[in-house]
């Protein structure tokens, strides 16, 4: 089997690559190797990547740095994958906040071109979200049939890929 995980060598990503390879699965690492976010916090975190480049590389990881929202290069490497695992995104609340253009079209825009390769290419896609989902509603309970929350930009990008994985027939 051969699983493509986009976001490959972020925290998420990582370990579903080292996962699947250690069960035996030919394995694509796709990351554009953003620093940007992890630049910011001042605790060397922007090396993670590179190390969880060469670590994944080690375990015998097809290594490829590509960007989400790049369409035909996206679906070029898809090609042949039996299952896609959509782990790339834009994190960082502060940069949504700062540059949410960037924030739309990477979680957004990039979702949708990750869900269209899969289409093209008939191929199953587990996507991943995070806590951003639910907003910034600190004191409130959350309860599984909520279908609305307090919004900031880092939410809406967040949520709008989980929209779009809903809505694309596969």
């Amino acid at each position: 089997m051969k699983v493509l995980v986009t976001g490959g060598c972020g925290f998420l990503g990582s370990h579903v690559c080292e996962h699947f390879r250690k069960e035996g699965w030919e394995v694509i690492s796709y990351d554009n190797m953003t620093k940007y976010e992890l630049k910011r916090t001042g605790y060397g975190t922007d090396a993670t990547r590179d190390f969880n480049w060469d670590y994944l590389k080690g375990l015998g990881v097809e290594m490829v740095r590509g960007d989400i929202r790049n369409m035909e290069h996206l679906m070029d490497r898809s090609t042949g994958a039996d299952y896609i695992v959509h782990t790339a995104a834009q994190p960082a609340m502060t940069i949504s906040w700062e540059d949410p253009e960037h924030d739309f079209t990477t979680n957004v825009t990039g979702t949708f071109n990750v869900m269209q390769a899969a289409r093209a290419h008939n191929i199953p896609v587990v996507n991943t979200s995070s806590i951003h989902v639910y907003g910034n509603a600190i004191n409130d309970s959350l309860t599984e049939s909520e279908t609305s929350y307090q919004r900031d930009p880092v939410a809406i990008g967040e949520t709008q890929p989980v929209m779009v994985g809903e809505i694309s027939p596969l």
